[in-house]
């Protein structure tokens, strides 16, 4: 869990190093220990606009990682939106909850799938192409996944190639 305040005790620039650097840890070992799944960033969306300012070719991880996490996106949002209202005669919208949806309509409208219904192959299809059956939930998260970079490569064709590809390489 973090919580960033922008540089009212320090510089923009002593602040961006070091939330750069504390981003590019956190990605790093997000990717290579797999229980560490999850980190709460206290709802805030500007740290990560911070970061992808410094880091813009980081942006197909936290694509990855919105992609991974969309079912439960939603929910938070609304559970911010609560915390950040307090009371019942405030309903005015969460800058937060604003800024993720903002995120998200971009990525839906760019056509990225967030569901494994959405991908334009099946686990029947795979199988079809001999693919094995034990790992075809893994490559389809996979297929998902890769498409959140690139959304335009979803097309049957193009994902069994990448499927086949996935299984020989891991």
């Amino acid at each position: 869990h973090t919580h960033w305040d922008r540089e009212w005790y320090m510089s923009h620039a002593k602040h961006n190093y070091r939330l750069v650097k504390f981003f590019d840890a956190l990605i790093e070992a997000m990717e290579k220990d797999e229980k560490f799944r999850y980190f709460h960033l206290d709802g805030q969306v500007v740290v990560i606009e911070d970061y992808l300012a410094v880091r813009p070719e980081m942006e197909g991880k936290v694509r990855k990682f919105i992609v991974l996490h969309y079912p439960i996106i939603d929910s938070l949002l609304k559970i911010k939106q609560a915390d950040y209202s307090g009371c019942m005669d405030d309903l005015s919208p969460c800058p937060t909850g604003e800024k993720w949806r903002t995120i998200i309509q971009k990525m839906q409208a760019e056509n990225v799938p967030f569901t494994v219904k959405q991908l334009a192959v099946s686990g029947k299809d795979l199988q079809e192409v001999g693919l094995p059956t034990s790992r075809l939930s893994e490559i389809l998260n996979a297929l998902l996944l890769h498409l959140a970079i690139s959304p335009r490569e979803n097309k049957k064709e193009r994902l069994i190639a990448l499927a086949k590809n996935y299984i020989k390489e891991n």
